[in-house]
């Protein structure tokens, strides 16, 4: 006989645990279960950018994308309309120079069916995004990737 325990955060039977639970350990990002999705580092991206110091933001995403790499965290990169915008960045290309970029005609990451495919083809539940522009970029992209599964 089966018992099936089941609520919205976890589905337990006597056979398999599956845990979707949103506090305590299984909360935390691991290498295992998070895929990294770079958003649409070009040189025209900085233009605008004030927040922050340029140069300091371009070595933070390239410190960002190193460590994914060294832990094993699948990077998917992005750009917007790079004939007109720019290539990805130099120093970011340099950390995955066999990689081209998903290059993009949507503002919306999510509206381009190959960013969703290669998130979904890695099978990581746990998307990490990092973009200039976040109140655009994740945001439009974070909503509708939850009701994906991911």
């Amino acid at each position: 006989m089966k018992m099936t325990t089941e609520s919205t955060e976890t589905k337990m039977t006597t056979d398999t645990l599956t845990t979707m639970s949103k506090t305590g350990l299984q909360a935390l990002l691991t290498p295992k279960d998070s895929v990294l999705l770079l958003i649409d580092h070009q040189p025209f991206q900085f233009a605008n950018l004030h927040s922050h110091e340029p140069t300091m933001v371009v070595n933070n995403v390239i410190g960002l994308a190193k460590t994914a790499k060294l832990f094993g965290v699948p990077t998917i990169l992005t750009t917007v309309v790079e004939e007109r915008g720019g290539f990805l960045i130099k120093g970011l290309q340099d950390v995955f120079p066999d990689q081209k970029p998903i290059n993009r005609t949507f503002i919306n990451t999510w509206e381009d069916s190959r960013v969703v495919d290669a998130v979904k083809r890695t099978g990581r539940k746990k998307v990490i995004m990092a973009a200039l522009w976040t109140e655009n970029l994740p945001g439009h992209a974070g909503d509708p990737s939850l009701g994906r599964g991911l």
